[in-house]
């Protein structure tokens, strides 16, 4: 249906169904980005403090103050907080291009890494097409079976 040049949706319930569904997305991802931010808080705090920060007074009361502004979204300290998932994410590019052997036998080459900060887990695509996944736990683990680049 057109009304003056204007495609219409054909029902009022085709366009509440996509809006509905926008605001859905919205709000699942306003969810998983609250459980990151509950999720690595702590780190957070320290990788906070390991560049730079010092509490005035208490460090729980200033700990308490930096998490409230981070669940209301705070812009400086969301820019601090998406700045540290980033730093998270950078630690695992030191597999890329890199020969890894798990048995001293075999030799894979990974090709590309995607990481899941929402479930812990980064994932080792190597030159074969085979896909690894592991858990952050395992990081040094499998960085040291590195064997060349």
């Amino acid at each position: 249906m057109t009304f003056w040049g204007i495609i219409a949706p054909s029902s009022f319930s085709e366009l509440h169904e996509s809006s509905l569904y926008e605001s859905l997305e919205e709000e699942e991802e306003k969810i998983i980005n609250q459980k990151l931010k509950t999720k690595f808080f702590n780190e957070f705090y320290t990788w906070l403090k390991a560049d730079g920060l010092k509490a005035k007074k208490s460090e729980r009361l200033h700990k308490k103050i930096i998490f409230k502004n981070l669940s209301n979204d705070d812009s400086k300290t969301l820019e601090n907080f998406n700045d540290f998932l980033q730093d998270k994410k950078n630690q695992f590019k030191i597999f890329e291009n890199q020969i890894i052997s798990f048995d001293g036998i075999n030799e894979f080459k990974v090709e590309k890494i995607e990481v899941e900060l929402e479930v812990e887990i980064f994932k080792l695509i190597f030159t074969n097409k085979k896909l690894t996944k592991f858990n952050f736990k395992d990081f040094e683990k499998i960085k040291n079976c590195i064997i060349a680049s």
